[in-house]
């Protein structure tokens, strides 16, 4: 029959020490890795804040450049003849008011009246000399061209840029028709510096610190900065310019999550202890357990061989019980059988006249001897006497 293990099979102490190492680096892996995420959202909104900041920066200043160029287009209209080019005085109270809004919008690069497609005012002249009666339909790049047909066919706003200027910089052109002229297209522009507009709000990558940071409209178009920026997963927010939007996006300098490596590394690092720790108690104590068990199977298996020797044994007895059972059994059949005595003796003579055959046999004594002889010789000497008392007794 076959037999059934008393105890279940068990890993081996290498075995048992190899899961363990593998369960702790699982844990360890999983650990390290919802750090860096945890990490890695700390960071992003940490970036997002700042880009918040710069955005409502950039917002507070994009306002103010359209609350301007509003006012200037309110004025024009107000003030001005629309059907006749400007006069002396005209220029004089245009350039009064200009300055008043000029005096805190230092990145305002100037204020422009174009008349058909015509520079014919412009505010501070000084910088700007080159860009008086300059033909924009003409002489100007494409894409300001276009820009200046469509704001006089639509009276809507357009926003140009960023562009290189007359004035020699980049920036940006915003410009919408005066209304309630048909006949004369004019145009109040405004041309902003963009550099300087990103400095007032803080965007400069001096004052940007760790981050870096870049300008995308929602045409596509890179406003300001490097295009790697928006392919980096940046953090970002919008600007409202009317016409059209900006993004401002931003992302570490070294990339995310660089400045938590050392953080990682930690973490890391007590993992592996903890899981070097883990595997080498586990080897101590899985290797003593086997130590153990193998002492205990070992004598179990001692008991188990001299239990078996035992079971021969009482086998072996109970077999030689059975035998001496039927030899008494045999024997006990053989006295049965013979008569109880083993001579007979006449009563007068003394001599042995017959014997027991079977007795005889069974003690292993030549009868043949004793015939006609008398009994007393067949007794030693030293019974002769009692002999003869029983024999006179019978």
């Amino acid at each position: 029959m076959k037999q059934i293990p008393l105890t279940p099979k068990r890993f081996s102490p290498l075995q048992q020490t190899a899961t363990v190492g593998v369960v702790m680096l699982v844990i360890v892996t999983a650990i390290v890795m919802l750090r860096q995420q945890m990490l890695l959202v700390q960071q992003q909104q940490q970036v997002h804040s700042r880009i918040d900041l710069y955005a409502g920066f950039l917002q507070d200043s994009i306002d103010r450049l359209l609350g301007d160029h509003e006012a200037l287009l309110n004025y024009a209209q107000e003030n001005l003849n629309q059907l006749t080019p400007l006069t002396d005085q005209e220029r004089s109270q245009l350039e009064t008011y200009a300055a008043g809004l000029h005096a805190d919008s230092n990145w305002v690069r100037a204020y422009q009246i174009v008349d058909d497609g015509i520079i014919r005012f412009t505010y501070p002249l000084r910088g700007n000399e080159s860009a008086l009666n300059y033909d924009l339909l003409r002489d100007a790049p494409a894409v300001v061209s276009a820009d200046v047909r469509l704001g006089i066919r639509t009276g809507e706003m357009t926003i140009t840029g960023p562009v290189q200027l007359v004035q020699g910089t980049q920036g940006f052109i915003i410009r919408r028709r005066v209304s309630g002229d048909e006949q004369h297209s004019r145009l109040v522009a405004i041309v902003f510096d963009l550099s300087r507009l990103l400095e007032e709000s803080g965007m400069l990558l001096s004052e940007a610190g760790e981050l870096s940071l870049a300008v995308q409209n929602d045409k596509g178009g890179l406003v300001s900065g490097e295009e790697a920026v928006l392919h980096r997963s940046p953090q970002t927010q919008v600007v409202d310019l009317v016409a059209q939007k900006w993004i401002v996006a931003g992302v570490p300098q070294n990339g995310w999550g660089v400045v938590h490596r050392g953080q990682l590394l930690a973490t890391t690092a007590a993992g592996l202890l903890i899981t070097a720790l883990s595997t080498l108690l586990t080897w101590v104590v899985s290797s003593r357990h086997a130590d153990l068990s193998a002492a205990v199977n070992r004598g179990t298996e001692d008991l188990r061989i001299a239990n078996e020797q035992l079971v021969r044994d009482v086998f072996l007895r109970t077999q030689t019980e059975e035998a001496l059972r039927e030899a008494m059994k045999r024997l006990r059949s053989v006295f049965d059988q013979a008569a109880v005595g083993l001579v007979v003796v006449g009563v007068e003579s003394g001599i042995v006249v017959e014997w027991n055959r079977y007795l005889a046999e069974l003690l292993g004594w030549d009868a043949t001897e004793s015939v006609d002889r008398p009994l007393t010789q067949l007794v030693a000497p030293a019974f002769r006497h009692e002999l003869q008392h029983s024999v006179e007794q019978v």
